[in-house]
């Protein structure tokens, strides 16, 4: 007979990755068990390609979800709301269409434009909170050092500064 050495779980995400799912789910008020619009591995897909347009954004950045900084979870999130929202209206468009029957037509509300305008709407401010998060990235030393080194006349370093209108 064989031993378990571990315990079996048939969750295949990490307890990090399942924090980022639920919020995104809460976000998203997807929350009825009975009959969920997403599963657990859209909404995924939404977080990683969040996490990965953040990272890839400058300054680059090689987190993933278990590294990621705390601060950083709202805007993933935010991104993701951005992409599912876009990829439901799409769906959405799809069985969007008009229902007639003897004479009596049906015009279904008009939910995917909906859906992308909130998506639009949204992606202004998490294109914002991208670029100041990141702003907060500091790249590191990449040169010889500071310019004392390469240049040890302190004229030059005058002139440095007043070229660019700055006295110090």
């Amino acid at each position: 007979m064989a031993t378990i050495l571990y315990p079996i779980s048939d969750n295949i995400y990490s307890e990090r990755e399942m924090m980022f799912i639920n919020y995104l789910r809460q976000t998203l008020s997807d929350t009825d068990d009975a009959c969920q619009l997403f599963e657990d591995g859209q909404l995924y897909a939404y977080i990683d390609l969040a996490l990965q347009d953040v990272n890839s954004h400058p300054m680059k950045t090689y987190y993933n979800l278990d590294t990621t900084p705390r601060d950083w979870m709202n805007v993933i999130i935010l991104g993701a709301y951005v992409f599912a929202m876009n990829a439901q209206s799409l769906t959405e468009k799809a069985r969007n269409f008009t229902i007639s029957d003897q004479g009596v037509t049906y015009n279904p509300p008009d939910i995917p434009a909906h859906m992308t305008s909130l998506a639009q709407f949204q992606e202004t401010k998490y294109q914002a909170e991208k670029e100041r998060i990141k702003a907060n990235e500091k790249p590191g030393v990449l040169g010889l050092g500071n310019s004392r080194v390469l240049c040890p006349n302190p004229s030059y370093l005058k002139m440095r500064h007043l070229r660019s209108h700055r006295f110090f």
